[in-house]
């Protein structure tokens, strides 16, 4: 029962190591500089997901690559949001 114990723990542990490698691949400095851009996340059926603004195109792509989800966006800000809490404060 002890092995079996063990080998779970272990099994998790690199889980979670491998989650976190796969985020730490997306991070990269962002300048600070307010060039917004609207992102947005569609469902399949062509629905909107959530529509947000990012302070500026490379907080879209770190938020793009660590969530690995298809999101499209325009260049500046959104005229509404949907869906955006804890968005792009990475």
């Amino acid at each position: 029962m002890k092995i079996v114990a063990f080998v779970v723990v272990t099994l998790l542990g690199l889980l979670i190591g491998l989650a976190n490698a796969e985020a730490r691949r997306c991070e990269r400095p962002c300048p600070r500089i307010y060039r917004p851009v609207c992102g947005r996340l569609g469902s399949f059926r062509g629905g909107l997901v959530s529509q947000c603004t990012f302070a500026n195109l490379c907080i879209y792509e770190v938020h793009k690559c660590k969530t690995s989800q298809n999101w499209t966006y325009t260049p500046g800000a959104c005229r509404t949001t949907q869906n955006c809490r804890n968005i792009g404060r990475n």
